[in-house]
């Protein structure tokens, strides 16, 4: 379920989500800039890895037992059309147990990527119970400057009925003007929105970074 309209199948614009080939890890600063990417952010505890791995139809991102401890970006080619598309998954954010100066010495590194380079879309993954938080909504502040496309990916719908379903997406769109989808890796609802939907943003023009 989507706030806006429903958008084209990945398949119909050429971007197959199926079995991407792993590039590499690297630090914000190392990231290749002859790439266009779709970014996927989010805190620790949101199931961003389960999303990626739901939306590839396999275990490509890594679930950690311990939230927080990735401090790298993952690098993904997806296939189909075009293949420099990339998807990037960044380092989870807001977990108490990281301590706040390592937090402070990724932040830098990370904004300045997602200032800087081709970003076709950004994916803000979020616990639909908790909703958007401030460490999302300052990141999503920093990145409408770009005037790139992002969206919200309601993660865990499954543990919400249908009248808690439709209240998460309205606190949603009552904070902030994105598309919102509701979405569970559990039971793989919302697949083929995100997909359709991120794949239409892959193929769009590029988007100018920030100076």
């Amino acid at each position: 379920m989507a706030s806006n309209e429903t958008p084209h199948s990945s398949s119909a614009v050429g971007i197959n989500f199926s079995n991407p080939q792993f590039i590499c890890s690297v630090g914000a600063n190392t990231a290749p800039e002859d790439l266009y990417y779709v970014v996927f952010v989010g805190r620790s505890n949101a199931g961003k890895s389960s999303v990626i791995n739901t939306l590839c139809g396999g275990r490509y991102a890594r679930v950690a037992k311990a939230p927080g401890r990735t401090r790298l970006i993952n690098l993904f080619r997806l296939g189909g059309n075009s293949s420099a598309a990339t998807l990037a998954d960044l380092p989870g954010y807001g977990y108490a147990a990281v301590s706040k100066q390592e937090q402070r010495s990724w932040a830098p590194r990370m904004l300045r990527f997602l200032q800087t380079a081709d970003i076709r879309c950004l994916a803000v993954v979020v616990d639909c119970r908790r909703g958007i938080g401030q460490m999302d909504m300052q990141l999503l502040d920093l990145y409408a400057a770009r005037e790139a496309p992002a969206i919200i990916i309601l993660n865990k719908s499954d543990k919400l009925n249908q009248s808690q379903k439709y209240a998460a997406i309205a606190a949603v769109r009552d904070t902030i003007n994105v598309p919102v989808f509701l979405f569970s890796a559990l039971k793989k609802k919302g697949v083929a929105e995100v997909q359709g939907y991120i794949s239409s943003c892959l193929l769009a023009a590029p988007t100018e970074p920030l100076q």
